[in-house]
């Protein structure tokens, strides 16, 4: 008899949750929206699986392997590659830029300690 008492009283426990004033999907719901770019790419700047990106101003980076990428922002069109890995006096430690807004600028990690710096148009800034 107790688990009879059990079972009703969970069933209008599960009845009473289900019951409510239904809300209107306007408020219910948000809207996002979602912009889509289609990337240039080229045999000279092919994108490979799990690339990192970093939105600009007018620009998206894109890093792929060893290669960073600058295309626009508006069109998706290959702008330039910018700098490589290597050990030469231009080169960086690995493709993970950092973006100053103030000067413009991406900036590369260069191990030991130092920063290599390129602007918008793929060109080393020192």
């Amino acid at each position: 008899m107790r688990k009879g008492w059990l079972y009703a009283t969970g069933l209008v426990c599960l009845m009473a949750a289900c019951t409510g004033t239904p809300q209107s999907s306007a408020d219910g719901l948000c809207s996002i929206d979602v912009r889509y770019v289609l990337l240039e790419t080229t045999d000279s700047c092919l994108i490979g699986g799990n690339p990192n990106i970093l939105l600009l101003d007018k620009q998206i980076a894109v890093v792929s392997g060893k290669n960073c990428f600058l295309f626009d922002k508006e069109t998706g069109k290959f702008l330039t590659k910018v700098g490589h890995v290597g050990e030469d006096p231009e080169a960086y430690s690995g493709p993970a830029p950092t973006y100053n807004d103030v000067d413009g600028l991406l900036y590369f990690m260069r191990r030991p300690a130092t920063l290599q710096k390129y602007d918008m148009q793929g060109k080393y800034r020192g």
